[in-house]
């Protein structure tokens, strides 16, 4: 099972497969000022014996602008976030529980800018290759500052 909340919307990939493939908005508007969302999907049919999980994140409700022209950001968040946890559960009820912490990496990739309101510009020469893959190499990645 992945447990997965964002400031801004994502698109989550395990063992190179999109989990949220289909979904346009993956974070329902609400208050941010008083709470945020969270998202839970089923990855059993997903998971091997070693997995990669790999989250994009873009403005969405929370970072973006709310009105066509203006640059301000109505809830003033500058970037978008994301907290994830997944949990195994074993054939032997036994289960573990992986969570988001500082051991997870981050990279800028093609998506130079997003926007509900203004659209997305993409520089293709960026691309991070297949990085929801298990066995990428992420060397250079650096940690997200948590």
């Amino acid at each position: 099972m992945l447990k997965i909340a964002a400031l801004g919307w994502f698109k989550a990939i395990i063992n190179g497969t999109e989990i949220t493939a289909g979904e346009v908005f993956t974070m329902p508007w609400t208050d941010y000022n008083k709470s945020i969302e969270y998202s839970v999907y089923c990855i059993t049919d997903l998971v091997k014996e070693e997995n990669a999980f790999a989250v994009v994140l873009g403005n969405g409700w929370a970072c973006g602008s709310e009105v066509w022209g203006a640059a301000t950001k109505y809830y003033g968040v500058n970037n978008p976030a994301f907290i994830a946890e997944i949990t195994l559960t074993y054939k032997d009820k036994t289960s573990e529980s992986f969570p988001t912490d500082e051991s997870w990496k981050a990279n800028t990739g093609e998506i130079i800018y997003n926007d509900l309101m203004h659209g997305e510009y993409v520089d293709a020469r960026k691309s991070l290759g297949d990085f929801g893959v298990f066995g990428y190499d992420d060397k250079s990645w650096k940690s997200p500052g948590i």
